[in-house]
């Protein structure tokens, strides 16, 4: 009964239980009995009569916390999802001697499973449960077969309350594919274009035109011939050369780089964030340059405003802020740094990959810019200075010029770079 029962309310059960016990005949008749045997510890404190027990036991029942996590049925997979799921297994770790606990964890992380309700140590408990021989006493390390992972993944849905379809169709979809099979799909490629070429070669006529005399008709011919030919081979040689790709063996320092997990979805931005005055003002904050009146922050200073709030920890690591700001257009703009929209954007993903709201991530970098403002340790932005157009021909001619020649050679190392691109 004291199982999933709080500690303080166990102890408030069993005292009032204790103290509805005193003065019933049991409890006196057990008193008498220990003044009898002159034993100093017995009294009526300490024993408990029966209607109050059962009382005490009905207490306890309905404290008792309840779970609404139903353990997912035996999964059965047959013909070609048996097939699919089996080719997943072996792609995210899994061998004919099973699967380990960092492999399967791994696994989650890469379909994009870890969240709210699956976190790292869920993971651990479900590998637990569905590893090989599983509850056995043995203290050797424990490896889960294929079986095992596809029990794993019904309660990876279970967790999440959906469906065991959308799970495994999750892994299906982030399953990554091995250079055996792309190799092996560039030669079907490859080999599905000659034959094709072939067929419209052979059912083409060739037209001769009434003007051309024939010798120049079958000249022309039979360099369109030797033209095709030459293009046949080039495309059988390729066709063989992606077949003995597919035949080599993987690089051994490749097959041991990890799976990179695909970011999550970003979490829903509210209508106002993108004219949230406090937000542009925190933004404005943390912003490493500024350029025409306009503010943007750079890799570095994206990198800097995750770690001074708090950001990084669990799923988000520097690498994956890194990913962030590169998936998020500014690396690729002209400039190579993010605007507005984009930090704002690039929030939201934080909130994804943490499973909360946006407003806790926004709360949190108000917060924190409010702080540096009141430090006075706020960013300064760079000013970006621009080219300056070219001096006109009314300029002043009573400029000295050596100064001008000094000017020239001060400002042509700022700008030479610009000038090249």
């Amino acid at each position: 009964l004291l199982r999933r029962v709080a500690v303080t309310a166990a102890q408030a059960a069993v005292t009032a239980a204790v103290a509805a016990s005193e003065g019933t005949p049991e409890a006196n008749a057990t008193a008498a009995l220990g003044a009898t045997a002159d034993s100093a510890s017995a009294s009526s404190s300490s024993f408990v009569s029966p209607a109050p027990f059962a009382a005490c036991a009905k207490k306890l029942a309905a404290l008792q916390s309840r779970s609404a996590y139903k353990a997912p049925s035996v999964v059965e997979l047959i013909g070609e999802d048996r097939r699919r799921m089996l080719a997943s297994f072996e792609a995210f770790g899994g061998s004919e001697h099973g699967m380990r606990p960092e492999s399967f964890e791994a696994t989650v992380r890469a379909c994009g499973l870890i969240g709210a309700k699956v976190t790292e140590g869920t993971a651990a408990v479900i590998f637990a449960k569905c590893k090989h021989r599983a509850g056995g006493k043995s203290a050797a390390p424990k490896v889960m077969t294929f079986e095992g992972f596809a029990q794993a993944t019904a309660h990876v849905a279970a967790e999440y309350s959906v469906e065991f379809e959308v799970v495994k169709d999750r892994v299906f979809k982030c399953t990554p594919r091995t250079e055996a099979q792309k190799a092996l799909e560039t030669a079907e490629k490859a080999r599905r274009e000659a034959a094709k070429k072939s067929e419209k070669e052979a059912n083409a006529a060739p037209v001769r035109k009434p003007w051309e005399s024939k010798k120049n008709n079958d000249r022309a011919e039979a360099e369109a011939r030797a033209a095709e030919a030459a293009e046949a081979r080039a495309a059988e040689t390729a066709a063989k050369a992606a077949e003995d790709a597919a035949t080599t063996p993987a690089d051994p320092v490749q097959a041991l780089n990890p799976v990179q997990a695909p970011l999550s979805n970003p979490c829903d931005v509210p209508e106002g964030a993108y004219v949230d005055d406090d937000l542009v003002a925190a933004y404005e904050a943390f912003a490493t340059h500024v350029q025409r009146g306009t503010m943007s922050v750079d890799e570095a200073g994206w990198s800097k405003i995750v770690r001074a709030c708090g950001l990084v920890g669990g799923a988000l690591t520097d690498a994956v802020a890194t990913r962030i700001f590169d998936e998020s257009g500014a690396r690729s703009s002209s400039t190579g740094r993010m605007h507005f929209a984009e930090w704002v954007d690039a929030l939201a993903v934080v909130g994804g990959i943490h499973g909360v709201m946006f407003k806790v991530v926004e709360t949190r970098v108000k917060s924190v810019a409010e702080k540096q403002k009141a430090a006075g340790t706020a960013s300064r932005p760079i000013q970006v200075v621009e080219a300056e157009a070219p001096a006109q021909a009314t300029a002043p001619a009573a400029t000295d010029a050596g100064a001008t020649k000094k000017k020239k050679g001060m400002f042509r190392s700022m700008f030479s770079s610009k000038s090249k691109k």
